[in-house]
């Protein structure tokens, strides 16, 4: 089993938070401008159609050549195989959403740029792989400074064969929307319905995120970098006070549509951890072997944890092995809002033998030979 701790107790006092509150403008309510996948058209610009995509190797075409490109996406294998995307401009102040569904592999190096006609070269993912087993997805933008000439999109690998299986094109353009100042800022609008932030579309790793403390809600953040499930994964979460309310979010990989995940909080079987299911026009389904419906991308999953199961001090949060799954942005949500607060519920705990209720006790490692524990390096303040 590898395990992860959170080195800070997570204090119930807002005046006690070492990490700045966030400012915003005296205004309640702010206008901001969002990109949607609206396949609108802009002063001179081209009308490109909401979405176009493509599946490789390239099987039969429509008859009709999606608006927006110049010409059908080519596949050449001249010392790396290349995937070439031409595209129209569109002279306005549009952006171009692309979602590449690969076979991802440690080591694989799969390099997004965008070539304009005047032959200037820009990256725009220096590697879209994240060295995991397994199908994988990402998302990144062709911001519209690109996009005022006509040039192709390249996606390069210098693999054997051919990693991407789907390249998405959802066009966008900016439509105002009102936010609340403490929403989270919202860059795009997926034409799946999904919201997506700065962090979402960017090719870079995401670096630490500091805890997050508003409205008497402290969101505590558990993983700075991507973790296997094949082993059972613990999270150590030192807490200086037992909240109303707790819930654990995490995002994952490899876990199939029709499956949830078990959890356990210092030894009580809880959940399960459920995930969400996304829309079926996201780019990332796809027919596994057996005909099985799979899904490429990260997922959502959260549970409720009841607070019965939680104590002062540290406290394990453990998830079981799941083969070929990764979990990544793993969080625990508590409100410590005064006893007799509305949202202050709880959950019924069924008790189970610890040699299956609790991965991590004595009994479980006698019955099931007990998991590897592996020690992660933990969360930095």
């Amino acid at each position: 089993m590898k395990t992860v701790n959170k080195k800070k107790f997570i204090n119930c006092n807002p005046c006690l938070c070492r990490f700045p509150r966030r400012t915003h403008s005296p205004r309640t309510l702010c206008l901001l401008g969002v990109l949607v996948t609206l396949g609108l058209m802009g002063p001179g610009g081209v009308r490109a159609q909401e979405v176009a995509t493509f599946d490789f190797p390239a099987g039969e075409r429509p008859a009709i050549l999606p608006s927006g490109l110049r010409d059908w996406p080519q596949e050449t294998s001249d010392g790396l195989l290349t995937i070439e995307v031409p595209l129209l401009p569109l002279n306005d102040e549009g952006a171009l959403l692309v979602t590449v569904v690969f076979e991802d592999a440690e080591g694989r190096i799969i390099h997004a740029r965008w070539i304009a006609e005047d032959k200037i070269s820009t990256t725009l993912a220096d590697n879209l792989s994240e060295n995991l087993k397994g199908w994988n997805e990402r998302t990144f933008e062709v911001p519209y400074e690109l996009l005022q000439q006509s040039g192709s999109l390249f996606l390069e690998t210098d693999g054997e064969f051919q990693p991407v299986k789907r390249v998405a094109l959802a066009w966008t353009w900016p439509a105002g929307v009102f936010m609340s100042p403490s929403a989270r800022t919202v860059k795009f609008l997926a034409n799946a319905g999904c919201p997506l932030t700065e962090q979402d579309v960017s090719t870079q790793p995401a670096g630490p995120v500091p805890d997050i403390w508003s409205a008497g809600i402290w969101k505590a953040f558990l993983q700075e970098r991507i973790e296997s499930l094949e082993e059972a994964l613990q999270f150590t979460v030192p807490i200086e006070a037992v909240p109303g309310v707790a819930v654990f979010r995490a995002k994952v990989l490899g876990i199939p549509l029709d499956a949830s995940s078990s959890i356990w909080v210092n030894g009580r079987k809880i959940g399960p951890l459920l995930f969400e299911i996304p829309e079926l026009s996201a780019a990332g389904y796809y027919k596994a072997d057996g005909g099985n419906l799979r899904y490429a991308g990260w997922r959502s999953g959260a549970v409720v944890i009841p607070v019965s199961s939680l104590q002062v001090g540290e406290n394990a949060i453990v998830l079981k092995a799941e083969k070929g799954a990764y979990i990544k942005d793993a969080l625990l949500e508590l409100n410590f809002e005064k006893e007799g607060s509305p949202l202050t519920l709880d959950a019924t705990v069924t008790a189970e033998t610890p040699a299956t209720s609790d991965p991590l006790g004595p009994a479980g490692r006698k019955a099931a030979g007990g998991p590897t524990v592996v020690v992660v390096p933990p969360v930095t303040p």
